[in-house]
């Protein structure tokens, strides 16, 4: 990310942009306010950071393993297999029913999260929660 002449310009991953925009969002008329304060030279007035109650999840590896297990691990050091055999449903999962498909599997580092080659995609935090609910 770079700036230059007030002009910021480089790439967020799509998950740090989303919580941007969710606290942009939260905050708008404070930062109306504190544009205001720029524009007349005047101090600025603190704005509360986004509360984020849970550690943004990220998966940084992944393996297929064999028939719809899947090896995963996450950036809180979490690691261990995943069945999603119960999760293929609905018209972007159901292809993956089909194994040759399905171990196709990879990590996009972009998403943080398992993609495969059709566009399906698991978020981490619905993972997660299949790997909490198994131990």
């Amino acid at each position: 990310m770079t700036i230059d002449e007030g002009v910021i310009e480089g790439k967020f991953p799509k998950r740090a942009l989303k919580h941007v925009l969710e606290w942009l969002d939260l905050h708008h008329e404070e930062l109306l306010v504190n544009w205001h304060h720029c524009q007349q030279r005047e101090p600025l007035k603190d704005i509360a950071p986004l509360e984020l109650t849970l550690v943004i999840l990220h998966i940084t590896d992944a393996k297929h393993l064999q028939d719809y297990k899947v090896w995963l691990k996450f950036n809180d050091d979490l690691e261990d297999i995943v069945d999603l055999s119960k999760e293929l449903w609905g018209s972007m999962f159901e292809p993956l029913k089909d194994l040759s498909l399905f171990s196709q599997v990879r990590l996009d580092s972009e998403l943080d999260t398992i993609t495969w080659p059709n566009g399906a995609d698991l978020a981490p935090e619905f993972l997660y929660g299949l790997l909490q609910q198994s131990q």
